[in-house]
């Protein structure tokens, strides 16, 4: 998948931290990495040039892999087995 749509997704589909589900705007979750809302939307109209700092920061927020081969996937946290 694309990263703008896989960005758009997790926003859509975001969860707080008791799992109730919560969309997030495009206003909020700029608001949580600090940046400007035009910025996400860029992202997600992939018309920005990705910044692998503001991608993982969006990541913590969003809890998906947007980087790699496995974005769109849940971010796991912690030592791999």
């Amino acid at each position: 998948m694309e990263l703008g749509k896989v960005l758009q997704r997790a926003r859509q589909e975001f969860k707080d931290s008791t799992g109730t589900p919560k969309p997030m705007s495009q206003g909020d979750l700029a608001k949580a990495i600090n940046q400007h809302s035009k910025v996400v939307q860029e992202y997600e109209n992939m018309k920005a040039v990705p910044n692998p700092q503001v991608l993982g920061q969006m990541e913590r927020i969003l809890k998906v892999k947007l980087r790699g081969k496995d974005i769109g996937q849940p971010l796991s946290f912690g030592k791999k087995k």
